[in-house]
């Protein structure tokens, strides 16, 4: 860089990020149906986010919360922020999964595209599969992080999700 160029200002905030994947449960689906829909022992993305002395594997008292994402996804940069916050003013691990399994709507966002994607996940096949996922991020936050709290929430279509998956326990 040369003498008049402008540095990047590093912000240390604190906080591990990581993806990572996750093995899949059949908990609320007849096994033949969920052996017919994952074929090849089908894994969970997720985007992972904790204070960084929450997330060492020898911290065995923490807390996590599981991020329902919208219909952009796991991957949305504005999902990932509001993971970030929550980790990083509670000190708390944060999961959020991929429980659209890689079937987020994509832009651009009109309104036919939306209701074609909620009828899509609305499918009874789909909310068994995205229940299962959402029991398996918990179980995985459970294990893999040692959580005796385990929290849910979720940002728009995910808080329809939230709650429904509140309704089954």
């Amino acid at each position: 860089m040369g003498g008049g160029g402008s540095k990047k200002k590093v912000v240390m905030d604190g906080l591990s990020r990581r993806e990572l994947a996750f093995d899949a449960l059949e908990v609320t689906r007849p096994s033949d149906l969920a052996d017919a829909q994952d074929t090849d022992g089908r894994t969970i993305r997720a985007y992972v986010s904790g204070g960084r002395d929450v997330l060492r594997s020898w911290e065995r008292r923490s807390t996590a919360v599981v991020v329902l994402p919208d219909e952009r996804g796991w991957r949305d940069k504005d999902v990932r922020v509001f993971a970030d916050e929550i980790a990083f003013q509670n000190q708390v691990v944060v999961v959020v999964p991929d429980i659209h399994s890689g079937l987020a709507l994509a832009p651009p966002y009109d309104d036919a595209a939306l209701e074609a994607w909620c009828d899509n996940m609305e499918l009874p096949n789909n909310q068994a599969r995205i229940l299962d996922d959402v029991i398996a991020s918990l179980q995985f936050a459970r294990e893999e992080y040692g959580a005796e709290a385990l929290s849910i929430a979720g940002v728009g279509h995910g808080a329809g999700r939230a709650l429904s998956v509140c309704a089954h326990f």
